[in-house]
């Protein structure tokens, strides 16, 4: 498969961005909203939250708990069968109870684990903290755009379908017309074994078919 070129929306002006430098807008951004506030609101940080090409930029509440940043992550991009989760620091686990004000610190890096069976595990960065007015504990800044993951058996359409099967040869990518063809090959994927192309780290693990936040931009890649 060709390597994945991943963007993302600006937050606030809409803008198409490369994965690589929306850091730095948002942080001009942030920025800004807080001067336009004149610093009257509570600690909120900028979490980058990267698996691969996939990412995620969120703006948390200082005052919310490391239960509400796990609870917002399984419901965008990870559940599937209520399995447990951590959250560490330098291979120290932190507590769900303790607040975010608590433990971050700009440029921290921690990680999020799911399933201690089947585990994903994401990296999180603190970008940023800043004092803003927050109505919400959590406000997605953005993600990245469905992924254009193409059939690897035709490499003409976009694929709809994974056989967990195949997969790790490298294959396993079926648009619609392809993946008819493959489940009267492969038993399997008649079966079981077909899961749907979503746009998250646990696509093909553990019978994930998608989040339920942020749906618009959880399935099969459509070219403009």
């Amino acid at each position: 498969m060709d390597k994945l070129v991943s963007v993302g929306k600006g937050w606030r002006c809409g803008e198409i961005i490369t994965q690589r430098t929306m850091a730095a807008h948002f942080k001009k951004h942030l920025a800004q909203l807080e001067k336009e506030q004149s610093a009257t609101g509570q600690s909120a940080f900028h979490l980058y939250v990267k698996a691969a090409e996939m990412f995620l930029h969120i703006l948390v509440k200082g005052s919310a708990t490391f239960k509400t940043l796990d609870t917002f992550l399984r419901a965008i991009w990870l559940e599937c069968g209520g399995h447990l989760s951590e959250c560490t620091q330098q291979n120290a686990k932190i507590s769900f109870t303790k607040r975010l004000e608590q433990v971050l610190t700009p440029k921290m890096k921690l990680e999020h684990d799911y399933d201690f069976g089947s585990t994903t595990t994401v990296s999180i960065q603190v970008m940023g903290a800043y004092q803003l007015i927050m109505p919400e504990k959590i406000v997605l800044l953005s993600r990245n755009e469905l992924l254009p993951i193409m059939c690897s058996s035709c490499n003409k359409q976009a694929a709809t379908s994974i056989c967990i099967i195949h997969i790790e040869e490298g294959e396993g990518f079926y648009c619609e017309d392809c993946a008819a063809a493959h489940a009267e090959e492969c038993e399997d994927f008649a079966d079981y074994a077909n899961m749907p192309v979503v746009n998250s780290p646990v696509m093909g693990v553990c019978g994930y078919v998608g989040g339920t936040i942020d749906t618009e931009r959880d399935g099969v890649y459509r070219a403009r």
